[in-house]
């Protein structure tokens, strides 16, 4: 086998080895690109886990205290009654009443801060879950970039050992330098 022979092996050799590294590099970040997305998909899911947790909490926390604006109105009345004051009438009525909103105010408070809190978790799992698609969508991109570079590396290797070969043709069939300089004679 010819040095130039060789030579042209070599390149076509190096294209081959080239084109699989691109291959085996863009096969390592699309599996890194799935972790990812597989990671975002699991916190997307823990966030909304967190959002119906926060949903019973406030359910449970206004039921709660609802229930303990109605123990302190019939304390309340129960003071007021033991007082000898009539229950129900003037004063008593406007001091029941207070209460009553002030229970209610605190209960929706309770309510919108739970509501809240859902919103926040479900953005978050709204936006991981976008998160998650770009990433498999990112790998999907890397693999195929991956076999886009492989097969430019090949064609180009190919052809510069092709190139290696013409111009060794082109050499050989002329007998050499030696045949150029002496037909110019």
């Amino acid at each position: 086998m010819s040095e130039i022979a060789i030579a042209a092996a070599l390149v076509g050799a190096g294209a081959t080895v080239s084109a699989g590294a691109a291959i085996k590099s863009s096969q390592a970040q699309a599996s890194q690109a799935k972790s990812q997305r597989n990671i975002a998909q699991f916190n997307a899911a823990l966030a909304e886990r967190d959002a119906r947790t926060e949903e019973a909490r406030t359910a449970l926390e206004q039921q709660r205290a609802s229930q303990e604006a109605q123990r302190q109105q019939s304390t309340l009345r129960a003071q007021l009654g033991a007082s000898g004051a009539v229950v129900g009438e003037g004063a008593t009525l406007r001091i029941e009443a207070e209460q009553a909103e002030e229970s209610e105010l605190q209960n929706l408070l309770i309510g919108y801060g739970g509501q809240l809190n859902q919103a926040r978790f479900r953005t978050e799992a709204a936006n991981l879950t976008a998160q998650s698609r770009l990433y498999g969508q990112q790998a999907s991109n890397i693999r195929t970039a991956g076999f886009i570079q492989a097969g430019s590396t090949l064609l180009t290797g190919f052809g510069q050992a092709a190139a290696i070969k013409s111009r060794s043709s082109d050499y050989t069939s002329s007998a050499g330098p030696n045949a150029v300089a002496s037909r110019g004679r």
